[in-house]
């Protein structure tokens, strides 16, 4: 997974405001038909990948957007919290994070090929 600084330095540098609304294009993802299918059980509830749906027209543009994570522990908390891009590409890394163990986030892999 990428750290908030690989991510910025990747994929745009600071969150942005457009016609005001916090966003960051180059950040947007959108999970895989396999990934917001499934639904992982636990504990006799489950939750699927998170989608943009909302019927909102001022948000048309974040439709099917995910929420993915990035490897960056934020928050304290021993490494129960880690930051996340949303579904707008706006980088929750400061006084905004979630538990780690919230599974309704996608995952991005990278890797660095250097020749």
């Amino acid at each position: 997974l990428l750290s908030v600084a690989e991510a910025k330095k990747y994929l745009g540098g600071e969150n942005k405001q457009v016609k005001g609304v916090w966003r960051t294009d180059e950040r947007c993802a959108q999970g895989t038909e396999f990934a917001k299918s499934k639904e992982k059980v636990y504990d006799g509830g489950g939750v699927k990948l998170w989608n943009w749906e909302k019927p909102d027209k001022g948000y048309e543009w974040a439709k099917g957007n995910s929420q993915w994570w990035l490897r960056t522990p934020v928050g304290g908390g021993g490494g129960r919290f880690a930051a996340y891009v949303d579904f707008h590409g706006y980088f929750y890394d400061g006084d905004v994070y979630d538990f780690v163990f919230s599974d309704c986030r996608g995952v991005r892999p990278c890797v660095r090929v250097r020749f």
